[in-house]
């Protein structure tokens, strides 16, 4: 995984609570695990997490509504 990457990681570890997770696989391997997550303070959060054939995490992105990450 690259430094700085955002991922389902950060809000996992602020303490965010998942609330919803699905995957999308391709013919060649790859696998996106799209996860949905909510905060105390009712923000919501939408993270994609890439992964190539091999499993390694090969991207990332979250999206939140309020103030961003």
């Amino acid at each position: 995984m690259r430094s700085g990457l955002i991922t389902a990681a950060v809000p996992a570890r602020d303490g965010w609570r998942l609330r919803a997770l699905s995957t999308v696989s391709w013919p060649d391997g790859r696998q996106t695990v799209v996860t949905l997550w909510t905060s105390d303070l009712g923000d919501f959060a939408r993270c994609f997490d890439y992964f190539d054939a091999t499993l390694r995490q090969v991207g990332g992105t979250c999206k939140r509504s309020g103030s961003g990450f």
